[in-house]
């Protein structure tokens, strides 16, 4: 496949899973995840026309805005993650990363490093931030459900086994251990590399939220089905038992099996009766 069927196939692809995110967060604006994964798949599609513009780019932006692009791509991916999981985000972090990412591929160019010591960084800068939203998605395995999270945090573990294979390879080629072959094979794939893992990743996390939301439905069945039939309730002080033998006050039998929380006032029969009592408690 040249140079120009993998790019024009890489931005196909990036433009549909920025539709996919944008659609979903269109219909579902709660979904703040979606907005960062969209606009990551639109930082995907920029790299990819920059690739194209190329030969009509100065030499010294050429690789810079192009890298830089899929960098954020990679970083609002990260965002996206951290809002799906819950975590607090460290965007500052994260976009200071990406800022000197970009500033020391400017270095390297303008002094002229090779492109092997250009693959080195942004492989490793990239395997950063990949590693960093497999261990997020990992860390919420217990709250969120290990099958909601697993497919997108093997699609992260793959990405960085390829970026240590990129970095492998290109280390071996800046020190002459016979991989010049390894690493031109390694240059001409890496759009396709791209492409793979951009459909992988934005694929999983809409499998995740569709997985998350059959686990919401189901426990909201479950608490639904708990509650229906007949329950056993004291006639006298209206405690609840329930599947154990315990019996327990209403409010609270209620509240473990549904959202429902309770908030207590004082309706107008029992304010009279009360306030009666205490009107003869004080002529007492």
């Amino acid at each position: 496949m040249d140079f120009l069927t993998q790019n024009v196939t890489n931005s196909g692809l990036s433009v549909l899973m920025a539709g996919s995110m944008a659609y979903v967060w269109w219909r579902h604006r709660e979904l703040e995840a979606f907005r960062y994964w969209m606009i990551g798949a639109l930082s995907f599609v920029v790299a990819d026309l920059l690739f194209a513009m190329r030969p009509r780019l100065p030499i010294l932006l050429d690789p810079v805005l192009s890298t830089a692009a899929v960098t954020f791509g990679y970083l609002f991916v990260l965002f996206g993650i951290w809002r799906f999981v819950d975590e607090a985000p460290r965007t500052t972090l994260a976009i200071a990363l990406g800022v000197a990412h970009a500033v020391a591929l400017a270095a390297l160019v303008f002094f002229g490093a090779s492109v092997e010591v250009r693959v080195v960084v942004n492989s490793v800068v990239w395997a950063i931030l990949t590693a960093t939203a497999m261990l997020s998605l990992t860390a919420a395995r217990a709250r969120l459900g290990e099958s909601v999270v697993m497919l997108p945090s093997i699609v992260c573990g793959i990405q960085v086994v390829v970026m240590g294979a990129r970095v492998v390879i290109a280390t071996s080629a800046i020190q002459q251990w016979s991989a010049g072959a390894a690493f031109e094979r390694l240059v001409s794939l890496s759009l396709l590399e791209t492409s793979l893992f951009i459909v992988a990743i934005f694929m999983s996390l809409l499998i995740a939220e569709m997985l998350r939301r059959q686990a919401a439905l189901q426990k909201a069945l479950t608490d639904v089905s708990v509650l229906s039939g007949m329950l056993p309730i004291c006639a006298w002080c209206k405690k609840v038992r329930d599947d154990q033998g315990y019996w327990n006050q209403l409010e609270r039998f209620i509240a473990s099996h549904t959202p429902v929380d309770f908030t207590h006032g004082i309706c107008p029969d029992c304010a009279a009766q009360h306030m009666a009592e205490g009107k003869d408690a004080a002529h007492d």
